[in-house]
This record gives structure tokens, C-alpha cells and sequence, in this order.
């Protein structure tokens, strides 16, 4: 889902967007439903998939922009949109800063198609950003990682699985710069496919990205915290080396999960000054990624005390580095000084 500032507000635009969405949702194109409720305005399609579409919308009642994601009617997808809203709801708390959609409203409009209303999340994905990943340091990338693993471990510690993490799910905020510094926020979306571990039924009933599913999910098997692991672990390799972690095709490596055949993890994209800690990475990479969950870090905060270990040491690494060519400066100039004084002296 890409989202973007350059909103259609034409009436014309907006009637044609309208009959996509009602050709999307199954309604009749030659007789359109009006799916909006007064109170909001149209703005655009931001985003569409399996489980429905997304909508941005102006609120005339809040007066702000929210996003509406319609279902499909297909009873699974409204049972999704309905778990979402759940969950969004369960989640909301003031410690996040907006890293999870804040949730409005769930309801159905005048003819019966479900939707819910979530505050709008601006910027890229973080699959679309993986080609720019080359312009970040490894210091950028892995606290990108961390503050993606870090509202992970938030609903973790409340009991919520996500259970279809995927750079797609991710949106990067670009928030304004601060110090001469651009910072992103990464934001995560799509908790439809989410369950809490205190339900009887723990098992994923949407299907997940097949590049990112677990061996667990292709098992259809229940799935706990560690299959979010398994999930980020793979998100990191991709965010590293701004590719995909699947080589071949998603039927070979489905048939390779299903099978309990493990991934060759390759790590690339580390800059030679970090290279010291590419073996730390690739370890906590492969334990993540293990094919045997029980091998796997336990949840999300023992998956983020490693990453946030590697981020300390490059950061002291760099400070080091810093010092050491400061110092090095200093006695430059020095012997430049020295130098110069016993030049004068012998002239004398």
C-alpha cells in the first residue's frame, strides 16, 4: 500500500474511483453503490488486495483525513476487518506514537458494506524503499529494524500475534528534519491476519505473504509469538541487503517450508568499516529464521536486545573511530608546531 499526498479531488475522478471500488467489492458497476457516509469526502484509492480496499477520505466531522478500508463481502473478509478493528482498538496506547494506525470507527454504511475508519498514515512502504536502502547507513537500517521489532514486542507483551509482517505492512514515515537529520518512523499496518494468544483458536486463517511465511503457517500449524520472529528475522535480511529473502520460486520454496528445509540466509549491503560485526548479524539472523521454532528467539524483545546490542557496539565503533582520527589531527598539528619552532630556532 503506497501512500501519497497527490489525492484526486475531482468529482470525476472521484465517480470513477467509486466504480473500481464497487467492481472490487462485487457490486454492479452499471449501478454503483454510493458507499460513503456524508460525513466524509472522497479523496482517492491509496491501496487494495485480497481482503478489500483502502480509501482516503476527509472527515467534515473531525476535520482531518482518515483512511476507510472497505471489505469485501465475502463473510472471512469481514471477519477480518472486524478482528482488525479489534485489535487496533486493544492496541491503542499514547507510548506508540502513531507506530500502529489509531483506530476511529468500525461500521456499515446505508447498503451493508463493512468498513473501518483508521487515522491516515503518509509515506512509502518499506518494500518500495528497499532501493533506496543503499543511501542508509547500517546504523540507519538496523534502528529502522529496531523500532519495527519494538512495536512488535508492544503487542507481544499485550498478547497480540501480528501473523503477516512483510515490508508491504510496513509504512515509513519521513518526519520533518531535525538537526540535519531526516528522521523515518516505520508504522505497521494490516492487522487483519492478527490473533491474541488468549483465544482457544490460535491459528492463522488469512494467508500470510508466502516469502515471509514461517514453516509453521505453510504447515498450517498454530502460530505463537516466534512466528513474528521468523518473519522479521527474514524482513531483516531483506532490509540489509535490499532484496528479497526467497531465491527461485514461491512453489519451490513453499514446498521447501512445508518440508522443514531451511533458508540460506546471505547477508549483504555491510559497509567494510561494520564488517567486524556481519558474524554477530548473521548468527542472530539464523537463530531467528531457524526452521525449528523452538530455536528461535522467544518473542520480540529477546529478537530486539540482540539487534539493539549490534546498534551499541557500531555506534561505539564509530565513536572510537571518531576519537581516534581527532587525536590523530591533534598530534598532526602538533609536530606541524614543533616542526615549525625548531625551524625558526635554527634560522636564529
Amino acid at each position: 500500500m503506497v501512500i501519497n499526498d497527490d489525492y484526486a479531488k475531482e468529482d470525476d475522478y472521484a465517480k470513477e474511483m467509486d466504480g473500481q471500488l464497487n467492481s472490487i467489492l462485487g457490486n454492479s458497476v452499471e449501478d454503483p453503490v454510493p458507499l460513503f457516509p456524508r460525513r466524509y469526502e472522497s479523496l482517492g484509492i491509496i491501496g487494495w488486495g485480497g481482503a478489500g480496499i483502502v480509501y482516503a477520505v476527509w472527515d467534515r466531522r473531525l476535520k482531518r483525513r482518515l483512511a476507510l478500508k472497505f471489505a469485501r463481502e465475502r463473510h472471512d473478509q469481514i471477519q477480518a476487518l472486524v478482528r482488525e478493528a479489534e485489535i487496533l482498538k486493544y492496541l491503542q496506547s499514547d507510548n506508540l506514537n502513531g507506530r500502529i494506525p489509531e483506530f476511529f470507527t468500525l461500521s456499515d454504511n446505508q447498503f451493508g458494506a463493512s468498513y473501518m475508519a483508521s487515522s491516515l498514515v503518509k509515506g512509502d512502504p518499506l518494500s518500495a524503499m528497499l532501493s533506496k536502502c543503499s543511501d542508509l547507513c547500517l546504523v540507519d537500517k538496523l534502528e529502522i529494524m529496531t523500532h519495527i521489532v519494538g512495536t512488535i514486542e508492544y503487542a507481544h507483551s499485550k498478547g497480540v500475534i501480528h501473523g503477516d509482517l512483510k515490508p508491504e505492512n510496513i509504512i515509513v514515515k519521513r518526519s520533518d528534519k531535525c538537526s540535519g537529520v531526516l528522521k523515518l518512523q516505520p508504522v505497521i499496518i494490516d492487522w487483519g491476519s492478527a490473533v491474541r494468544t488468549d483465544e482457544l483458536q490460535c491459528q492463522l486463517k488469512v494467508s500470510a505473504s508466502l516469502k515471509y511465511m514461517s514453516p509453521e503457517q505453510a504447515r498450517m500449524e498454530n502460530i505463537c509469538k516466534r512466528t513474528d520472529v521468523y518473519s522479521l528475522g527474514l524482513m531483516l535480511v531483506t532490509l540489509l541487503s535490499g532484496k528479497g529473502p526467497v531465491e527461485g520460486s514461491n512453489q519451490d520454496h513453499f514446498k521447501k517450508l512445508k518440508n522443514g528445509m531451511g533458508l540460506l540466509v546471505k547477508i549483504r549491503g555491510i559497509d567494510e568499516e561494520a564488517h567486524f560485526i556481519k558474524n554477530k548479524l548473521i548468527k542472530v539472523v539464523k537463530r531467528a529464521t531457524n526452521v525449528d521454532r523452538n530455536w528461535r528467539h522467544s518473542d520480540a524483545t529477546e529478537f530486539n536486545s540482540d539487534l539493539k546490542g549490534i546498534v551499541t557496539k557500531l555506534k561505539n565503533k564509530s565513536i572510537f573511530s571518531t576519537y581516534s582520527y581527532n587525536r590523530l589531527i591533534r598530534v598532526i598539528k602538533n609536530c606541524r608546531s614543533i616542526s615549525k619552532q625548531l625551524t625558526l630556532g635554527s634560522n636564529l
